[in-house]
């Protein structure tokens, strides 16, 4: 529908409606392209009225300045905005490139829905035998994993046992230590025993002998 020239301040509406009605599965690809252009010029439309409010408070209005004055900032402005402008186009073409790239990433590519598809009729498509196989795969791999299981618990279980019975033989072996030095212990005490007692019988003796003496002289 072609814009009328006395419709020109409402084209952002009648782009804004006609993005609305664009309601179909077909229509999704025109309907982000269209919210781009809208994202677009309502920034650079936003920004260019804050220009031109600048431009003519500053400018225009300032009485102060003269014709040649006026001219010459009206052209310097003009100049400005033109490199602005083909700035600004560069930045968008870029962005668009990249939201458009970032569009195509995310859905699937013609080549990966056919591969998708391909591998969906493959697995369809297995026989009888193929899939009776996969049990027994899957039920082989169980027995293996039981059989691995059975053998680490029966290392764990003979590691226990063998620490078990050094505890004990390192219990037994102190435990003789311990008697042993026990047994030493008492020898040693009854030896000195029986040094002390042939001690004391000694003096005994020697003291009845030295009595004896003395009473017969």
């Amino acid at each position: 529908m072609p814009v009328k020239k006395q419709e020109a301040h409402r084209a952002l509406e009648l782009l804004e409606d006609y993005h609305a009605r664009l309601s179909e599965p077909q229509d999704r690809a025109l309907r982000i392209a269209i919210e781009r252009v809208i994202r677009i010029f309502k920034s650079r439309l936003f920004q260019a009225l804050l220009d031109i409010q600048e431009f003519y408070e500053l400018t225009l209005l300032d009485d102060s300045k003269s014709i040649q004055q006026k001219t010459a900032e009206t052209l310097q402005i003009a100049t400005k905005w033109e490199k602005d402008g083909q700035a600004v186009k560069i930045a968008d073409n870029q962005r668009m490139r990249i939201e458009s790239d970032t569009e195509n990433a995310k859905e699937p590519s013609a080549e990966q829905q056919q591969q998708q598809q391909q591998q969906q009729q493959q697995r369809s498509s297995r026989s009888p035998q193929q899939l009776q196989q996969n049990p027994q795969q899957q039920q082989q791999q169980s027995q293996s994993q039981g059989s691995k299981s059975r053998s680490g618990s029966q290392t764990i279980h003979q590691h226990q046992h063998a620490q078990q019975r050094k505890r004990i033989l390192v219990s037994l072996h102190q435990h003789q230590n311990q008697h042993q030095s026990q047994h030493q212990h008492q020898h040693q005490y009854q030896h000195q025993y029986q040094h002390h007692y042939q001690l004391r019988l000694n003096s005994g003796n020697q003291a009845k002998k030295l009595k004896r003496a003395f009473e017969s002289t």
